[in-house]
């Protein structure tokens, strides 16, 4: 694992804010892809928001005290304050707490890589208190209703509570932590948005729709549930003729009304049984031909008579079908809102901690040597938070500061499909 892709999995969770699959030709409904059972893509917590607070990771930080001597490499550790800003101090617990969340993993980074590391987490830390202190000078205070509802809907984007607690134990975070975080961004946001930063009219949601409609086009997908009796397309023929006659017993008892997730519970040889032959919605391209052309040429709620495949003898279900199409406007305006929004805050957010850090009294008391980073700006693309496009990741050999590896876009309200087939789950 390359120090990028560590510092995405390791530091930037997101907060506010398929399933994998052969290739076409080799995509079979029989082959069990795991279901997508991870969670949101990081709780965009420090990254998206800008944005832990100094304030909020002291509390955490400073329960381990001395206790936090462990470090990822042998460097002589400083005691008390990393920087002032403003002549308030920034505690060394905190900044080590995070340097180590990164660096414990891969102590085997150069210094060089090491140092940009760090440089960036006091750089960000740096941020986090000029903007903590704006907010106070500006009296911003965020609602506890709006911060809980923002929890609420950040905790929705996991499927169970479960997995939500696998995160947080994980992360060694608590529901505080993250209640925290999220107050941290809600603040920032009022701030730039008492000073008019976030506008975005209707017309400049509608202009990136017209712009970008292939975004949201659904492909004709089919849902269904199958029972498969596995044979091989060269078996013998006495194997043939046995999986055919289980087939055919299956089909009898279905023509007695038997449901068919019954049926395939007790005939289905597919990983898909216990689910009662269920599979995950599919597009063209996603099963074997035989298997697709039968289920895109059926109609809903109709059975199939057995179809043959390289996998065996299958007997299909169609419960669902849709047709393609491009979502309108109106079903996708508020996720596109929502997205321009997310671009807006990021662009003001960058230029408030360029006015404050103009203007602050920054005494920084550690220094990291790193080489001057190769030139190059920003690249124009969707609003932040709109998927899918997706950048390519830096190399590892380049000397891009760690300042420059943001998360993946959030997913909008009403997301466009992925472009890329996604294969379905048996």
């Amino acid at each position: 694992m390359n120090w990028q892709r560590l510092f995405l999995v390791l530091v930037v969770p997101a907060f506010f804010f398929g399933c994998g699959g052969d290739t076409p030709d080799k995509q079979e409904p029989t082959s069990e892809s795991k279901e997508n059972t991870e969670e949101p893509k990081a709780i965009e917590v420090e990254n998206v928001a800008g944005e832990s607070s100094a304030a909020g990771e002291k509390s955490s930080a400073n329960k381990t005290g001395a206790d936090e001597k462990v470090s990822a490499s042998d460097e002589k550790r400083m005691d008390g304050p990393v920087a002032f800003v403003n002549g308030k101090p920034i505690d060394s617990a905190v900044f080590y707490k995070k340097v180590d969340a990164v660096l414990k993993h891969n102590s085997r980074l150069p210094a060089e890589r090491k140092n940009r590391v760090k440089q960036s987490f006091l750089k960000r830390l740096i941020e986090d208190e000029l903007i903590n202190q704006a907010v106070k000078e500006a009296g911003v205070v965020a609602p506890s209703e709006a911060i809980e509802e923002e929890y609420k809907k950040y905790k929705k984007r996991f499927k169970t509570d479960d997995q939500f607690n696998q995160y947080l134990k994980r992360a060694k975070l608590t529901e505080a932590d993250i209640r925290k975080r999220i107050e941290d961004k809600k603040l920032v946001w009022l701030l730039l948005e008492k000073k008019g930063d976030l506008k975005v009219t209707d017309g400049e949601a509608e202009e990136f729709y017209k712009k970008n409609q292939r975004f949201y086009e659904e492909r004709e997908t089919v849902k269904a549930r199958h029972i498969l009796v596995k044979v091989a397309k060269n078996a013998a023929k006495e194997l043939e003729a046995k999986a055919l006659k289980k087939i055919e017993d299956a089909q009898k008892s279905l023509k007695k009304g038997t449901a068919f997730e019954d049926v395939a519970k007790q005939f289905s040889e597919g990983p898909s049984a216990a689910r009662g032959g269920l599979l995950t919605p599919f597009g063209r391209n996603q099963m074997v031909k035989p298997f697709e052309e039968k289920a895109f040429a059926m109609k809903t709620g109709d059975v199939s008579p057995p179809v043959r495949t390289r996998h065996g003898f299958h007997i299909i279900e169609v419960l669902e079908k849709k047709e393609a199409r491009t979502k309108p406007f109106e079903e996708v305006k508020e996720g596109i809102l929502d997205s321009l929004r997310n671009k807006k805050f990021f662009t003001a957010r960058r230029s408030l901690v360029a006015g404050l850090r103009k203007d602050a009294k920054v005494e920084q008391k550690i220094e990291f040597p790193v080489a001057a980073p190769s030139g190059h700006g920003s690249v124009p693309g969707l609003p932040h938070g709109h998927p899918p496009i997706r950048s390519k990741a830096p190399s590892s050999n380049s000397p891009t500061s760690v300042k420059s590896l943001k998360p993946q876009p959030a997913q909008p309200a009403s997301k466009p499909v992925n472009p890329t087939p996604a294969a379905p789950v048996e």
